[in-house]
């Protein structure tokens, strides 16, 4: 969410840490078909997710490694996926 990604920024303003890339996240896997279906169960809708072929280069799975993030500047995110989608999507 951005509550967490301000605060990420505002940790590492006041770390010592220089010149250094951090991952900001969940640190949590969360695939396309988990987002669609918690998507929908917020909309109310009573769609289902279209399946189709794979594409070439398509990423079969992404997850963040917030190891650092946490060592070097104390990050740990607050809001879950899912609470920040619904945040997003009642706006």
């Amino acid at each position: 969410s951005i509550d967490d990604i301000v605060k990420a920024n505002l940790l590492a303003m006041e770390s010592n840490t220089k010149q250094d890339f951090l991952n900001i996240g969940t640190g949590e896997s969360v695939s396309i078909l988990d987002l669609a279906t918690m998507m929908i169960k917020i909309s109310s809708k009573k769609n289902s997710p279209i399946f189709d072929e794979k594409l070439s280069g398509d990423i079969e799975k992404s997850q963040a490694d917030t190891t650092k993030s946490k060592e070097k500047i104390g990050f740990n995110y607050n809001t879950k996926i899912f609470d920040g989608l619904k945040k997003l999507m009642c706006k």
